[in-house]
């Protein structure tokens, strides 16, 4: 059996190379915060138990049993963090560090219990796939990569660490957030954009961490004062949003509106986006369903 250092190595290669990254043992120990000397130790034992291999220019592949074992682990952790999240309550920014601590001791049938009790999950808190559970997804384009204009809707969100989820949290940049990129600094400036109903700006190298599931035509996007059809958001600060509980009723009340695409709640900001795309969804009948399950609208 594989110890946590060897696993967290496979894992490793696993989302470098679901990235589009070259994976080699400088990357790896960049990633993981190790020496190259520890690298090279782990690449060894993985080699040795038929799980990797290291190919020319010294660029390193997963072999078939160690893509299964790396999509295992990849499964028990983003199930752990949804247990986390979805069940104790826990900070989607916080739950990667415990779900780590997690993922090393859940057998085959505790994690099979898991995925029944959680529903069946297609994604983590961060909108990645969990795989075995999830089907193929749309194509997603980089926040970096939209055009002066463009928008979509976050889909999920390469990056783990707690500091940078809680930077992207303020800014209100989570799975189901509405972007619009309204322009580009020169020189490799920070970008413009348009979340919801704020105005922001991000750096070019975080932006290229949220993957986006593209708009078809969305100039001029959010709520039309002509009522035009078209993809709009809007955001309300509920303030007896309290748990996961919460989260739950809010996401299923309003999340069966005929119109409405997707919806997000926040617990730690008690806040709630509605994404929609029916001129039939306004303020009035979101606030309305809102207060009917206690939940007003501030």
């Amino acid at each position: 059996m594989p110890t946590p250092a060897v696993e967290e190595c496979l894992e490793s290669i696993y989302k470098l190379q679901a990235r589009g990254v070259r994976v080699i043992g400088a990357r790896l120990a960049e990633d993981l915060g190790v020496s190259a000397t520890t690298i090279t130790e782990l690449l060894r034992r993985l080699c040795r138990q038929g799980l990797a291999e290291i190919g020319p220019e010294r660029q390193v592949g997963l072999t078939d049993a160690g893509l299964r074992e790396a999509e295992s682990l990849i499964r028990r952790h983003r199930l752990s963090e949804r247990l986390l999240t979805d069940i104790l309550g826990m900070s989607w920014t916080q739950a990667h560090d415990e779900a780590c601590r997690l993922e090393h001791a859940i057998s085959p049938e505790v994690e099979k219990k898991l995925a029944a009790a959680l529903s069946y999950p297609t994604t983590c808190p961060h909108g990645n796939p969990i795989p075995g559970l999830s089907a193929a997804g749309a194509d997603l384009t980089r926040l970096s990569d939209l055009r002066e204009g463009d928008a979509g809707v976050v889909s999920c969100i390469d990056a783990e660490d707690e500091e940078f989820l809680e930077y992207l949290q303020g800014l209100g940049l989570f799975p189901g957030a509405r972007v619009e990129l309204i322009s580009r600094a020169p020189f490799e400036g920070p970008l413009e954009l348009r979340v919801g109903e704020t105005v922001g700006y991000i750096g070019r190298a975080a932006a290229e961490r949220l993957l986006l599931e593209e708009e078809s035509s969305v100039a001029g996007a959010g709520r039309s004062g002509g009522g035009e059809e078209g993809m709009a958001a809007s955001t309300y600060n509920v303030p007896a949003v309290s748990c996961a509980h919460c989260k739950r009723v809010i996401e299923e009340a309003l999340g069966s509106l005929e119109g409405v695409t997707s919806v997000h709640v926040d617990v730690d900001t008690k806040q709630v986006e509605v994404v929609f795309d029916d001129v039939r969804v306004t303020e009035d009948v979101l606030k309305e369903r809102l207060a009917e399950e206690g939940y007003p609208a501030a």
